[in-house]
């Protein structure tokens, strides 16, 4: 079975889905002594400068924050190839057609890039 795994390398990125929507990241144990978590900008500012770390998870924790909420605004994959733009309210029945969410509540919503283990 796979997993993905949800994770930024902007830290801009990081710091607006910390500070908009309560994001919470982490670093996998094989970068240190044990699984570290980052909650603020603080966090992300030493693991960014000090350890020059430059991929961060999106915590399990917070993997709810990527599943569709009514009236968000993202791009869908269509049957038969290419993609919309709409609001979930009328795609939430398609969510295995997610493609990415672009905007919450009227605040840009920035999609992790992903890989699979």
């Amino acid at each position: 079975m796979t997993t993905r795994l949800y994770y930024y390398t902007c830290p801009i990125k990081i710091a607006w889905m910390m500070h908009q929507f309560k994001m919470v990241f982490y670093l996998p144990e094989e970068w240190g002594d044990k699984e570290e978590i980052l909650r603020d900008a603080e966090d992300l500012l030493h693991f960014w400068r000090v350890w020059e770390i430059r991929r961060l998870y999106v915590h399990p924790n917070s993997l709810s924050l990527l599943e569709p909420q009514q009236k968000d605004i993202a791009w869908w994959n269509m049957e038969g190839g290419g993609r919309c733009l709409g609001k979930a309210d009328y795609l939430l029945i398609k969510q295995d057609g997610l493609h990415s969410i672009i905007q919450r509540n009227g605040e840009a919503f920035h999609w992790p890039e992903c890989e699979e283990v």
